[in-house]
């Protein structure tokens, strides 16, 4: 059952561009004052950092700086953030220099970084993983030779937490990566270590990647852009590879603008004819026809605090101003059964990640002293409950299949991407006691994964803000292959939000 949102109680609310709740957003500011603050910090260089990566390809390409010019100034950027977010596990600083001088492509030059979930060549890939010290792929994977050939230079790997497994990016391997908004708080997970990055002003795009929610959480946390695409967008296993029973993970960038997400999108899709995905080409407007929204802010079994409902609803506001039609609706995918589901599957693919471990590269069990406790309370989950594998698997499957029917009376859905702004550091700690991380997490993540059980786009972008000024991105779900309409609405919500000038305390100048 839908109920149209009231205009006018909305308006009441309109001069509201700061997180607040609708009874009172009276005098509201655009984003609060963090309460322990950050200076500044500069490189003494050029303000590169504050181009994105369509005017960093532009400027290089006019010959205004050179690809090494961009690298160095990025090198810079990252020797000074990164004693303080802790968001790089190896850096390749060299062959960046090295690959300035030869690179082509469309965004030659532009600095970024790869999450280390992804082979990289040559480059020590440790997953998060203490299981994994000194392992170097003997290739790269798909996405990231699509990411090479775009021209992209990367300085290294990003952080993530042990195989992606959380929602937080905090490791035995590595410590805690912290958010440029505030270092005691979470940069988000999986790509945690790539949108600190991007947050920090590092590099202006950052490879990332979705198998519940991985790149669309770290976003929000950290106030950019993340696109989830369809599955099969990118093109992302080797001929021949074999999948999981269920396909979740896509591969994606962070992006501080939506032309970044849009152009570099358009650029790595495959050739549809291998995806079954139109071809999404240039996308450089906003949407031109209105859109029935559904907009609801109760997760799987929990439902947001009220610093997050009141971003959604300001986000709703910002559409219905805009001329779309939004309506309150009830969450299709509420449901305690699924919740376990999602446990239960991300469960057995840990086990099989432990498993591959074992088998290919530490040839004996793992012990605590090779993978953390929060990864063993999963193997362990998924040992006692091997008897319900088959059923779980089936009922995902059927969730998935049946996301499209949701569809007939809305053509987006617009929902928080967590349900709370981001944790202190600590809170999904790997240390905590299983059932402690357990609980934490299903309440705190319980809105993403739906995307990926479906194979469908979705797009998380940086509107709101926390009582005390953490960043909470707005979450909108669209149809199989429909990228273009979300892209069009970010469009449209970047202008009249703009977030481009909301940087984190931590961004770093130069």
């Amino acid at each position: 059952m839908t109920t149209e949102i009231s205009r006018r109680k909305l308006l009441k609310c309109s001069s509201a561009v700061a997180v607040t709740a609708l009874s009172g957003c009276a005098g509201a500011k655009s984003r609060p004052a963090l309460k322990s603050s950050m200076p500044s910090k500069s490189t003494g260089s050029p303000e590169y950092a504050l181009w994105d990566a369509v005017e960093t390809a532009d400027r290089i390409a006019s010959g205004e700086i050179s690809a090494l010019e961009a690298v160095e100034a990025a090198i810079r950027r990252a020797e000074v953030a990164n004693p303080l977010i802790n968001a790089i596990v190896t850096d390749t600083f060299e062959s960046a220099r090295e690959t300035a001088s030869s690179v082509t492509g469309p965004f030659a030059g532009v600095p970024t970084f790869i999450k280390d979930m992804e082979y990289t060549q040559g480059v020590p890939t440790q997953f998060g993983s203490r299981a994994f010290k000194g392992f170097i792929p003997p290739h790269s994977g798909e996405f990231v030779k699509s990411a090479e050939a775009a021209g992209l230079i990367s300085l290294g790997k990003s952080t993530t937490p042990e195989f992606g497994a959380t929602a937080t990016t905090e490791t035995l391997a590595q410590g805690p990566t912290r958010n440029p908004w505030n270092y005691n708080h979470s940069a988000g997970g999986s790509s945690g270590g790539a949108s600190a990055l991007v947050a920090a002003g590092v590099v202006p795009v950052a490879i990332a990647s979705d198998g519940g929610g991985s790149t669309r959480m770290p976003a929000s946390c950290c106030g950019l852009v993340g696109l989830k695409p369809s599955r099969n967008f990118y093109k992302y296993y080797s001929d021949g590879a074999q999948t999981p029973p269920i396909d979740m993970p896509v591969p994606g960038i962070v992006s501080r603008s939506v032309r970044d997400t849009a152009k570099l999108s358009a650029l790595m899709q495959q050739d549809s004819s291998a995806s079954a995905i139109p071809s999404l080409g240039e996308v450089n407007r906003k949407t031109s026809r209105p859109l029935r929204i559904g907009m609801f802010t109760q997760g799987f079994t929990h439902t947001a605090t009220p610093d997050v409902a009141a971003s959604i609803e300001k986000t709703a506001l910002i559409c219905e101003e805009l001329g779309h039609k939004v309506k309150f609706v009830s969450n299709p995918w509420r449901s305690q059964q699924l919740a376990d589901d999602l446990m239960l599957y991300w469960a057995s693919l840990n086990a099989s990640a432990v498993g591959f471990v074992e088998q290919n590269i530490l040839g004996r069990p793992a012990t605590s002293d090779d993978i953390e406790p929060w990864t063993i309370g999963l193997v362990e989950h998924y040992k006692s409950n091997t008897g319900e594998i088959e059923n779980t698997i089936e009922r995902l499957k059927l969730a998935g299949r049946a996301y499209g029917s949701h569809f007939d009376e809305v053509d987006l859905y617009l929902t928080p991407v967590l349900s709370a702004a981001p944790p202190e550091i600590g809170y999904l700690s790997p240390e905590l006691p299983f059932e402690t991380h357990k609980e934490r997490l299903s309440n705190y993540s319980n809105y993403t994964a739906i995307s990926n059980l479906s194979g469908a786009p979705a797009i998380s972008l940086p509107i709101g803000f926390s009582a005390n000024g953490l960043p909470i991105g707005s979450h909108f779900m669209a149809r199989f292959g429909d990228e273009r309409t979300l892209i069009e609405l970010a469009y449209e919500l970047e202008e009249a939000s703009p977030w481009n000038n909301n940087r984190a305390p931590g961004f770093v100048y130069g």
